[in-house]
């Protein structure tokens, strides 16, 4: 901690309250106080209140130290204490409004704005080389005293400026704000002045800074601009409020009802004080001159030194006018440190439905962008296209490489005529198997190869999203670690890389289907046709052979005389019709087979439609899709409660906006 700082700001007390340095001594709890109480009698509750809210609102992880919890926890406290201050009945002192300038810039022209405040046309030799030699870069408290004295973080002297205003004063130099001490000085300021020269720093910078937009929210703040005042200046400066103003509105920062009074744009005022500094050195060098003493009064004047002191003025009879003539400055300055906590509150709840709002965009997204390439599957890969007539049996995959391998079968079963069948039955299923094997869908079995491949790579591309979804949510969001747990989890499982064979399976169960019923059927028909055309045969050449060794000659049949060569006739015509018979049988049974064939190829289809879904649901997409599901019901317990921390927040800041009105 800075050493100047801690000497500025004490430590905590056993009470966890803190109270700032002042030459003006504050009191304990054991002195004697009025009876009356400067804040109204829930000022303190709402502090509570407050103090116990932040936690449960406020990001663990700060995007900016001005924005930190324990920062704003030790502010509150501060304002707790600030809040008991009354003033003291022995001696009728107050403590002092602490007015704490601060440069953006080392050389905003801080320093010179101090030098030419407390330096007048009377100040004494002393003095004057007093406030020129301080050291620029440290911290100090300077105060009015009896006589010009320096320690290294304060400094006493006599300057009409620290006296003139209807309550006592002490400037605090604040020449960086990085340390928590330094940021808690400028924080529990009673007028926090923030100096900058558009020269050495834009205004854009300094107005979309977090802390010195939590700094210029205080009522009584000022915003000091180090030149001259040109029309260009005052509309670019003046344009940067209404467009904070209006980005503020539309996230959700300035609805009505939920800002305080304090919410406002701070005083700007245009200073010159190197012009003021040397009209007044003109001045010393030849009093007596009434050219020198002209050229200060118009250095003076053109300076617009006096616009500074009459804001001060202005803003000290202000809260004189709001709190009563009995009140403290710390008081005023407690009540804006909760209204600026409530609002930096209600600006995280704002962040934090903003991060909601963008995961379920997100969630969306990818949920979309996932079943979009789900739709697409059937036909890409299938060549299914439902809703375009005439294209189903033009890209149909699966029909066309059934059609072709069909054909390659069928030329090989063609090969198997039914005069082949007496010397080659035992052949058949063997046959055909291995032609099945050879043929069956081979360009299909390439195509969904190739395409898992591609599934594959979708999988490795939903997955890099979902990690880079998670990721964009801070270490701290609730979000994130726990489903990046089970995310993990799931890419880590043997089950979830895809297989280059994860498509083929239907392919190999309807092949050994066919092989398993329909050739095996086709194969007992065959055998049928052979017995069937051997005893056809047989019989006709037994007919003939009786007929021919003598052993039928006529046969008396009902009474009529059959000769041997009807009888041979009879018996040619039997093994004829016999034949026939084999033949159609065997062409039923080719018929069966196709028939089953087709069988097989609308179940290939079938099946190849709902592998491909299966896999996409249990492999390409697990990882989003569980993601998802689990982020969208985080989400929506995540924005009930922030819902009733918006109503908690919301309830502080209606309490507390009239908290010293009327």
């Amino acid at each position: 901690m800075h050493r100047c700082g801690r000497s500025l700001f004490l430590a905590k007390r056993r009470t966890n309250l803190f109270r700032f340095h002042s030459s003006t001594p504050t009191l304990a709890a054991t002195e004697p106080t009025s009876s009356t109480s400067l804040p109204k009698p829930n000022a303190l509750t709402l502090i509570h209140k407050a103090s116990a809210l932040l936690p449960r609102v406020f990001s663990p992880a700060p995007k900016h130290p001005v924005e930190s919890l324990k920062l704003w926890t030790d502010l509150l406290d501060y304002a707790h204490d600030a809040s008991i201050v009354r003033k003291d009945s022995t001696s009728g002192e107050s403590r002092k409004a602490r007015i704490v300038v601060h440069g953006v810039h080392p050389d905003s022209g801080a320093f010179d704005l101090v030098t030419a405040l407390l330096e007048d046309e009377f100040s004494n030799p002393e003095t004057t080389s007093l406030l020129h030699s301080r050291p620029r870069n440290i911290t100090r408290s300077i105060q009015s005293g009896s006589a010009p004295t320096q320690s290294p973080d304060s400094l006493s002297l006599r300057s009409q400026w620290l006296t003139r205003f209807p309550t006592p004063v002490e400037i605090v130099e604040l020449p960086s704000a990085t340390s928590d001490a330094e940021l808690m000085t400028l924080l529990t300021a009673d007028i926090p002045v923030v100096v900058f020269n558009p020269i050495m720093t834009p205004p854009t910078s300094v107005l979309q800074s977090p802390l010195y937009r939590a700094v210029l929210d205080h009522p009584h703040a000022m915003l000091v601009v180090i030149g001259i005042e040109t029309p260009e200046t005052r509309a670019h400066i003046q344009s940067l409020f209404a467009s904070s103003s209006r980005s503020d509105h539309s996230s959700g920062q300035a609805e009505e009802g939920a800002w305080t009074i304090w919410t406002k744009p701070p005083k700007v005022i245009y200073v010159n004080p190197s012009q003021a500094l040397e009209s007044l050195s003109t001045l010393k060098k030849n009093p007596g001159s009434l050219q020198a003493i002209e050229v200060y009064q118009h250095g003076k004047l053109s300076s617009r030194i006096s616009d500074f002191d009459s804001a001060v003025r202005e803003t000290l009879t202000e809260a004189k006018a709001t709190l009563g003539n009995d009140a403290s400055p710390p008081a005023f300055t407690a009540v804006a440190l909760l209204n600026r906590s409530l609002n930096l509150a209600r600006h995280s709840l704002n962040n934090s439905l903003r991060e909601v709002d963008d995961l379920t965009c997100d969630i969306g997204e990818l949920l979309g962008e996932a079943e979009k390439t789900k739709v697409c599957l059937h036909p890409e890969v299938l060549g299914i296209w439902d809703s375009i007539r005439g294209k189903e049996a033009e890209t149909d995959e699966v029909k066309k490489a059934m059609v072709k391998s069909r054909e390659d079968v069928e030329r090989a079963l063609n090969r198997l005529g039914w005069w082949k069948l007496l010397w080659r039955v035992d052949d058949v299923q063997e046959v055909v198997n291995a032609a099945i094997r050879q043929q069956w869908c081979r360009d299909l079995e390439r195509t969904l190869i190739f395409h898992t491949g591609r599934l594959q790579a979708i999988q490795t591309h939903l997955k890099d999203k979902t990690v880079r979804l998670l990721h964009l949510f801070r270490p701290a969001s609730p979000f994130s670690s726990v489903i990046r747990n089970n995310c993990q989890q799931l890419i880590s499982s043997p089950t979830y890389p895809l297989p280059p064979a994860a498509l083929l399976q239907p392919l190999s169960d309807r092949r050994d289907m066919l092989a398993n019923h329909p050739v095996v059927r086709l194969h007992l028909a065959a055998q049928r046709v052979v017995f069937s055309t051997l005893g056809s045969a047989t019989t006709s050449l037994g007919v003939l052979w009786a007929n021919w060794v003598g052993l039928i000659e006529n046969i008396n049949l009902l009474g009529l005389s059959i000769g041997g060569e009807t009888i041979v006739g009879t018996g040619i015509l039997a093994g004829v019709v016999g034949l026939r018979w084999s033949v159609a049988r065997w062409e039923k049974a080719k018929r069966g087979f196709w028939a089953d064939w087709e069988r097989v190829g609308n179940g290939l289809a079938r099946d190849l439609t709902a592998t491909l879904d299966e896999k996409f649901d249990r492999h390409v997409a697990s990882v989003p899709m569980a993601a998802c599901e689990q982020l969208g019901s985080l989400g929506k317990k995540r924005r009930e409660e922030l819902a009733e921390l918006e109503g908690q927040v919301d309830t502080l800041l209606r309490d507390s906006k009239n908290l010293y009105s009327g």
